[in-house]
């Protein structure tokens, strides 16, 4: 990001924050954020309890629940042990960026979930598992046998269609094992519950974002 990919993007670097865990106090860093006034924050703490002590700062500072909008990345700020520590209150507008997550189409596969196993909500790790899952059976009924490299070359020729377990694309992989097409997932959280609001296909929400 500092080496091109903000300036490509038109965005300009105004606070930029390293800091080792565990934080003992966060105030000096939401101060600096709060002097900067910057028209969004990307929100990379690596524990929880760092997470949690920034949030309650921001919230304390006025930058809280979405007046500033609050980019992470990965799967951790928006699992469900997220609550066991931070309110929902302190997480409202947090957005972050995932491989994939419950979606739009998947509404019968969440409500299974939800039932069979009390998870609140759909992760990456769920929603890929299962989809991984169908793509192995798959190669293995082509291949017709369990045998590695018949699976393999299974999968390297496989030409499914249309992704139903993980965001856009194909289920067909290109010469370097990537998936034809593939997208990516952004997830907010909006009263408690991390949905998904990208891409707009699969929204199960729409996002909201401060207007000035």
């Amino acid at each position: 990001m500092r080496e091109g990919l903000l300036a490509e993007n038109q965005l300009q670097l105004i606070v930029d924050e390293t800091f080792t865990p565990p934080l003992a106090d966060a105030t000096s860093l939401v101060q600096k954020i709060r002097s900067a006034k910057p028209d969004l924050l990307f929100f990379l703490p690596t524990v929880i309890s760092d997470a949690k002590l920034l949030l309650e700062k921001m919230n304390e500072f006025g930058l809280g629940q979405g007046k500033i909008p609050t980019i992470s990345f990965g799967i951790a700020i928006a699992e469900p042990d997220m609550l066991q520590t931070v309110s929902p209150e302190l997480l409202q507008g947090v957005l972050t960026c995932v491989a994939s997550w419950g979606a739009k189409g998947h509404e019968a596969l969440i409500a299974e979930l939800k039932s069979r196993y009390k998870e609140p909500w759909m992760t990456q790790n769920a929603i890929s598992t299962y989809g991984d899952m169908w793509v192995i059976k798959d190669a293995l009924e082509k291949a017709g046998k369990a045998d590695r490299v018949a699976v393999a070359e299974a999968l390297r020729s496989m030409d499914a269609g249309p992704s139903k377990y993980y965001p856009l694309g194909e289920i067909k992989f290109d010469e370097k094992g990537r998936r034809v097409g593939a997208g990516m997932t952004i997830v907010q959280w909006q009263t408690g519950v991390p949905v998904t609001v990208f891409p707009p296909q699969l929204a199960m929400a729409q996002p909201f974002w401060p207007k000035s």
